[in-house]
């Protein structure tokens, strides 16, 4: 079977209010056909990998947790590279997720157990059942969902909460009744993301270590996705300098380069337009 492989050098994410470029230094090249690796989210590790003992600190990033793995053939070292890789994809997809979604009503949940809880399985289904008692108290939830493994062992979940209507306390403390509750409304909504940044990375991390073969993270089918662009050639205009964000870094398997701008805000729906504009321009 044959595929059609396509170039791009300029990748456009619009997430609700936020829009989001990626330049790349030399043309990435794609399978358009076949693009489930561009949105899998459940890693397929190879086990000669040894994450036995492998502590996780409160404040640990992707790189800290990557360099703590200790590899001794270039298997493993292709092994530690795709993980990195899929770490950091699914870390960008679920923010992705909460950017296309945030609003003025967004709230940060935290499902806690009374019992030291380590079972995957088992949480999964107290998750459902907890999902199952609000729809039957008519709150149907829209939120993204990641565990986090505690020293001890114990799960817990954090919840962004998209809902716009207020949640009574007392329903929802009644629906989970396998632990405790805390809900908190998020003020500055721009910067969401940035709240739930460390919760987010830290739960990737654990849930890897503790169940390498399992989805990092769950979410309601009503969300909306971001819409994504791509423009074949070099982007390069005044307009990026308007940006409310931007940084450089290496890609993780070449000695390329990307660099990342980010519009946050009313701007991003103006800067959108003015983008649409002027990659027509560039395309005459």
């Amino acid at each position: 079977m044959y595929y059609r492989y396509q170039s791009y050098q300029t990748k456009i994410k619009r997430c609700g209010n936020v829009l989001k470029l990626y330049i790349y230094s030399s043309p990435i090249k794609y399978n358009k056909e076949d693009t489930s690796s561009l949105f899998e989210d459940m890693f397929i590790c190879d086990q000669t990998l040894n994450l036995t003992n492998l502590k996780v600190e409160n404040d640990a990033t992707f790189s800290d947790f990557i360099s703590k793995i200790n590899v001794s053939s270039e298997e493993q070292e292709q092994e530690l590279l795709r993980l990195s890789k899929n770490l950091t994809r699914c870390k960008t997809n679920l923010i992705d997720l909460i950017d296309c979604n945030v609003g003025q009503n967004t709230k940060f949940m935290t499902l806690t157990y009374k019992k030291n809880q380590t079972d995957w399985e088992q949480s999964s289904k107290d998750f459902k059942l907890f999902l199952l008692r609000l729809k039957r108290e008519g709150i149907i939830l829209s939120y993204v969902a990641v565990r986090e493994f505690q020293k001890r062992g114990a799960i817990h979940f954090h919840l962004v909460i998209f809902n716009n209507e207020k949640l009574d306390i007392n329903i929802l403390k009644k629906c989970w009744s396998f632990g405790f509750i805390k809900i908190n409304r998020i003020d500055n909504y721009f910067n969401v993301t940035r709240y739930v940044s460390k919760y987010i990375s830290k739960s990737l991390i654990t849930s890897f270590v503790n169940y390498p073969f399992k989805r990092l993270y769950n979410c309601s089918r009503d969300l909306k996705r971001p819409k994504v662009s791509y423009l074949y050639e070099l982007f390069n205009s005044d307009y990026l300098k308007t940006c409310s964000y931007t940084r450089t870094y290496t890609l993780a398997d070449s000695l390329e380069t990307c660099t990342y701008y980010e519009f946050r805000g009313g701007n991003a729906i103006e800067s959108t337009s003015n983008l649409l504009q002027l990659m027509k321009l560039q395309r005459a």
